[in-house]
């Protein structure tokens, strides 16, 4: 049996708010229309995936956004 989902909020600010509702109608659905919750889970299990396989990208990513 899975455990339940835990529940995780952030605050981000207008304009990556508005980065990542961009990218709702890019997400395929298939089983309810996609949202901005659905697109951000993808966008942190993706980007874990590829930290987790090179720990060094996040000293690149902090770097970047500074």
């Amino acid at each position: 049996m899975t455990e339940p989902a835990q529940h995780v909020a952030v605050r981000l600010d207008e304009a990556t708010i508005a980065r990542v509702e961009a990218l709702v109608p890019h997400l395929p659905s298939g089983r309810h229309e996609a949202t901005r919750s659905d697109v951000m889970r993808l966008l942190i299990t993706d980007g874990l995936v590829r930290v987790e396989k090179d720990p060094r990208l996040l000293r690149t990513m902090m770097t970047d956004s500074c």
